[in-house]
This record gives C-alpha cells, structure tokens and sequence, in this order.
C-alpha cells in the first residue's frame, strides 16, 4: 500500500496504520456489495474522528446560475450511520424546510469550491468566528445537541462528487486542524467506493437517480448470474427483468453485460493500492 501524502506532520503515525487498515476493508468488497463499503467506511472513519457516527450523500451538479447558493450542486442520495443517526436526518429536514439555513454564506462558500476533493471544518468553511456563531446553520446543529461539523468531498469529476459528513456532540472539542488532516487522507485511498456509489445510484455519469427495483437489478447483474436466474430471485418474468436490464443500459450508455461491468471496473486502480 502507498504511504498516505496528505499533511502527514498534522496526522499521528498510530492513526496511519489505522487509516491502512480501513482501506484494507474498504479494498476487499465486492462491487456488489457496496453498501456494506460505505457503511464500514462511515463507521471507521467516525471511530478515528472520534464522532458519533456519520453519512454520505452522492450530488450532482446542474450548473446553477451565479444566484444559486448550491452552485448548481443536489444531493441525488444521502444515507446515515451509527449514533445520532436519527437525529442527524431531522437536522437534514429542518435545513432544507429553512430558507435562512439554505443561503447561508457558509453552505454557499462549501459548495462554491465544488468539483475538487476537499475537507471543511465549519472554521474552515466560515473562518471569521463571529459570522460562524451567528450562522443559521450553527444555530440549527447546536439546537440539536450538536457542537461541530466536518465535511469531506471525493470528487469523481467536475459534477459528481460524495460528501462524507461526521459530527461531535455538544460536551465534545471542535474537530482540529489534524481531524482535518486525516479524514483527507482517509479520502485518498476510497476513489474507487466513491465511483461505485455514484454508479450504484445512476448518479454517475448520467446525473440521475435510477429506481430501487433498478438498482436491485444492477447489483444481480453485477455477479454475472443468468436473467432467468435474477428474475426468480426479484419475483419477477423474465421478460419484465430484461425490461429493466435493457433500460440500465441505456442509462449507462453501454449496449451489454460486458460492457457495463467493464464500466465497474475501470475504477479499480483508483487511490492508493493496498498491500
């Protein structure tokens, strides 16, 4: 495995080791099991950022005009992981029901440098500390029993990316200039999850979602068993499967099996190699 190169003076050489293991894990899924990817990526990732627990969302960008405060960036999917989980979803509803929390300036700084991998504590995304204690957004997460928030981006491209978003309690520290540091070279080693949970989604490279029955089937298609055996599996005809199947290649843009399971595939070297 490569030695991660990210401000290795801010990151404590034990958590190297342990940011090796969590690339071993996250390495050793299948494309078809994805899900359990992110989920052991989120909870390890959380146990050396000290947070509760943790999510992720796959945006896509529009493009928006210069008014957009999102740059153009939706989130297309977003699930949550470990403690607070629950709670980190009812502060997601009320931000988006709050316009004030929606043109925050410290939502429009994050979003604006969209495209680039990049970490954000909330001091980073909103340096001038008085701005940040009057901040909607502040006002919302510490209304919830929260204190501070990071955020990393793994961009996929220039409109793609996953956000992976952890949070402290109220009786904890603010996340550091090292807790920065490592969850940025956390995201070095995880290019190839993030391309395969974009993918999983439809979210890329077509930038919309496909349906759960459709990406049920994309994982089935994904082992190389037989239409006649995925269709007994899901329930269905398989002249209703093979309904779906020509519809995800279409979404994808390729024109057979082979063809999309090479496009799985080509992200297989992305990031550092485990040893």
């Amino acid at each position: 495995m490569q030695s991660p190169t990210c401000n290795l003076p801010a990151v404590r050489r034990e958590l190297i080791a342990d940011v090796r293991r969590l690339w071993r894990e996250c390495d050793h899924i299948a494309a078809t099991d994805v899900d359990e990817g992110w989920r052991r990526f989120v909870s390890g990732a959380a146990k050396l950022l000290e947070a509760p627990g943790g999510g992720f969302a796959v945006l896509y960008s529009r493009r928006g005009g210069a008014e957009d405060p999102f740059a153009g960036w939706l989130p297309v999917h977003a699930l949550e992981e470990g403690l607070d989980a629950d709670l980190r979803m009812k502060i997601k509803a009320a931000w988006i029901t709050d316009p004030e929390c929606q043109v925050d300036d410290s939502v429009a700084r994050m979003f604006a440098a969209g495209g680039s991998t990049r970490v954000m504590r909330t001091r980073d995304i909103e340096p001038e500390a008085e701005r940040w204690e009057r901040s909607p957004s502040r006002r919302l997460i510490e209304a919830h029993g929260l204190r501070d928030r990071i955020i990393g981006a793994y961009a996929i491209d220039e409109r793609t990316e996953v956000h992976f978003v952890f949070d402290r309690r109220r009786a904890q520290s603010d996340f550091s200039e090292a807790d920065r540091a490592i969850l940025e070279v956390m995201l070095s080693g995880i290019g190839r999850l993030c391309r395969w949970l974009a993918l999983s989604y439809g979210v890329y490279p077509q930038g919309s979602r496909i349906s759960p029955r459709q990406r049920e089937a994309l994982q089935h298609l994904l082992t190389g068993e037989a239409e006649k055996n995925i269709a007994d599996r899901m329930g269905l005809k398989q002249s209703s499967l093979h309904q779906i199947v020509v519809e995800l290649y279409r979404r994808f843009g390729v024109q057979s099996r082979p063809e999309l399971m090479a496009m799985w595939l080509g992200g297989e070297t992305d990031g550092p190699t485990p040893d």
